[in-house]
């Protein structure tokens, strides 16, 4: 299991472009899901979480 309970890195991925996108940071929600397109590795995803979520 990942951090808080979610059971799949896109789980978390979905969560936190939700997040951002309903808290009124839709250039944030916009801008991860596009780079997330060139992050393959759960890792990879994670570390990029990490640096936009420290931008809100």
């Amino acid at each position: 299991m990942t951090a808080a309970g979610f059971k799949t890195t896109d789980d978390l991925v979905d969560a936190t472009i939700h997040l951002l996108d309903e808290n009124d940071y839709h250039f944030l929600a916009i801008a991860l899901a596009q780079e997330l397109v060139y992050h393959r590795s759960d890792q990879d995803k994670v570390t990029l979480i990490k640096e936009y979520v420290q931008l809100v």
